[in-house]
């Protein structure tokens, strides 16, 4: 009975693999995010962020997809963490125009050096992002 009900849920988890929808990465771009009140573009690529305090960073990335929902991964590895343990975001977004992001900010005490940031969508990489905190 046991084997049987494995066996179950593992097919159901392969007729869901099998259900979403295929998708492309059209853009995928790291940057820093800036409110609409300090003038400057909503969004900037770029690979260097600086030091202050409550700069908004993060990626963008656009799919092309029939899905209305798709699963995301982002393993984030800071500089001088943990002997590189990643801090693990996970979710399930509903897509606007193919649009999903992520977003973090500088906190006080964040060291300078390189930082990176891997992106799975639907269990597969896609990409990773490589900047600097000077």
């Amino acid at each position: 009975m046991r084997l049987a009900g494995l066996a179950l849920l593992a097919a159901s988890a392969f007729a869901a693999a099998q259900d979403a929808a295929p998708f492309q990465v059209v853009r995928a771009e790291f940057g820093l995010f800036n409110a609409l009140e300090t003038g400057r573009p909503p969004f900037i690529a770029t690979p260097l962020v600086p030091l202050v305090v409550d700069q908004s960073y993060g990626w963008v990335i656009v799919l092309k997809t029939s899905a209305k929902t798709v699963r995301w991964r982002e393993e984030f590895i800071r500089a001088m963490s943990d002997e590189g343990r990643p801090t693990i975001t996970e979710r399930e977004v509903t897509l606007h125009n193919g649009v999903i992001f992520n977003s973090w900010s500088v906190a006080q005490g964040d060291p300078t050096g390189t930082y990176r940031m891997r992106i799975s969508i639907e269990g597969k990489l896609v990409r990773t992002f490589e900047f600097r905190v000077e």
